[in-house]
């Protein structure tokens, strides 16, 4: 049975005071972040945090809209969610409890007493399943909420919501609830200035300049100590790194293994790093729809014909792990009995011979510090295998306003936040997921993914997984190369930040003095 998730008494605190600690790399002497920062410190009340982050222009504050980090960095420091993921396993935020039926087509959310939104209006089971269901009809969420029949769905008004679902779905809360479930007050469609039961509102946005928070100090998890936060957003990876360096901004997101290098010290400048949880998968998607990747004995020559661990080297200055195809390395659920695949520049020249492969499209957008660096590597190590690979860049910011821009290209060079592969798979690889923007289809993948939603005992679906590991390593579209912690810098008397799934935290951050 899968197992329900109920609040345990250590754990009333808020959610965001317990997500993982912002990762980060130590280097030139900057070390893990600990609190307090000296010692002897003690946390300062008030104070202003500067963020530097990614964002576009044509970010709104709607989630299900969401086109960089700026959008979801206000966002889940704004609303409560019934579920964030920490340290890889879902824990609970303002759901009391989630649990299932015997067959798993039921789910029973009970939520917190006593919570209410930024207006001082209380929160109910019925802005919960508003919430749920405007997230869920979204094009960006609604493959992920695909089993939940939301016409059957109900609310008691008060502080329970029970969702009926279409199939078994043993993998609700981790797959699901966990990934995105904010809530706001039922009827919310107009997100020019949202309201939430967070610990902070906002005071101000625009897509140009960002976004200015204030602390709610009605807070049910308690008051935050911060008093302002300020999201600024800043494309550049390099510009965020001298945003931090030249004290323009007092915490940066998204900043480069080679800006960390710079570090020194002293600077008063430190780097933060609690573990592979908060780390990002880099890989190259292969478009499975159309040639030459349609065949699975090409996909297995590029494959063979990227060095892996070059890439780390390179392009994660060391500072990451190498990856085997799969995503979800140091995750519950990962299979450590995959063979770590290795490098045959012979075999994948020849495969291409054979195939008449000479030529590839490739699309690199600069989304996390990294991916470009690492297209261009792959293409002159795909030179020693005969084929000659061309780079395409694109914006960032606007990049998922138009797929086809991505479908137009053979490869594609990519990231995603390290989940567990249950996670991902639903997200990314099954027929029709959100971030399947090759659109591959995979049959027999979608069938075993499937089978393990609906399995209630955990051993028989923990075999299923592993099979469908087995088969994204074997015959998969994607070639995951390597992981590196998410990087970020702040001031050295900043602490507390919190993060979950790369976007940073700040309920329980506060200044030291």
């Amino acid at each position: 049975m899968a197992s329900p998730l109920s609040r345990r008494p250590a754990r009333r605190l808020l959610a965001a005071s317990l997500a993982t600690a912002l990762l980060g790399l130590a280097a030139c002497g900057a070390g893990p972040d600990t609190t307090p920062a000296t010692t002897g410190a003690s946390p300062v009340e008030g104070g202003t945090v500067r963020v530097a982050i990614l964002g576009g222009q044509t970010d709104t504050l709607d989630v299900t809209k969401a086109s960089s980090f700026l959008v979801y960095g206000v966002a889940l420091n704004i609303y409560d969610s019934l579920v964030l993921v920490v340290d890889g396993k879902p824990e609970l935020q303002l759901a009391e409890s989630i649990t299932p039926d015997a067959g798993a087509t039921r789910w029973t959310i009970k939520i917190r007493d006593g919570v209410t939104f930024h207006d001082g209006s209380p929160v109910t089971a019925d802005d919960v399943l508003s919430s749920l269901k405007y997230l869920g009809t979204a094009p960006n969420y609604g493959s992920m909420f695909a089993d939940v029949d939301f016409d059957q769905a109900t609310s008691d008004g008060k502080l329970t919501v029970t969702l009926a679902l279409s199939k078994p779905r043993a993998d609700l809360i981790e797959s699901v609830l966990s990934q995105i479930s904010v809530v706001f007050p039922a009827g919310t469609t107009d997100f020019s200035k949202p309201i939430g039961s967070g610990p902070f509102k906002v005071e101000s946005y625009s897509a140009g300049t960002g976004a200015v928070l204030v602390r709610n100090d009605d807070y049910w998890g308690g008051a935050p100590k911060l008093e302002r936060l300020e999201f600024i957003p800043i494309a550049d990876a390099t510009a965020r790194m001298s945003a931090i360096t030249g004290d323009q901004v007092d915490y940066a997101t998204g900043v480069t293994p080679t800006g960390i290098e710079t570090i020194q010290e002293g600077s008063g400048i430190v780097v933060q790093d609690p573990g592979a949880a908060e780390s990002s998968a880099f890989e190259f998607m292969m478009n499975q729809a159309k040639a030459p990747f349609d065949d699975p004995e090409v996909r297995e020559a590029f494959r063979l014909a990227i060095d892996r661990e070059a890439l780390v080297n390179v392009v994660f200055r060391g500072k990451g792990t190498v990856g085997n195809d799969v995503v979800g390395q140091g995750m519950v659920g990962y299979d450590d009995a995959l063979k770590q695949r290795e490098r045959d520049v012979e075999k994948a020249k020849q495969i291409f011979a054979a195939k008449g492969v000479t030529t590839l499209d490739a699309l690199a957008s600069e989304m996390t510090p990294g991916i470009t660096d690492a297209a261009k590597l792959m293409a002159q190590q795909l030179k020693e295998a005969g084929v000659e690979v061309t780079i395409h860049e694109a914006d960032p910011t606007t990049l998922f306003n138009d797929l086809s821009v991505v479908r137009a290209n053979d490869l594609f060079s990519f990231y995603a936040i390290n989940r567990a592969f249950a996670a991902h798979a639903t997200m990314f690889l099954t027929d029709g997921a959100p971030g399947n923007y090759f659109g591959s289809q995979d049959e027999e993948l979608t069938t075993l993914i499937t089978q393990a939603q609906a399995q209630t005992d955990e051993a028989k679906r923990s075999e299923l997984l592993n099979k469908a590991q087995e088969l994204v390593w074997s015959n998969g579209t994607d070639a995951v190369w390597g992981f590196q912690p998410v990087l970020a810098a702040h001031t050295e008397n900043l602490t507390g930040v919190r993060m979950t799934m790369s976007v940073p935290l700040f309920a329980q951050a506060a200044y030291q003095q």
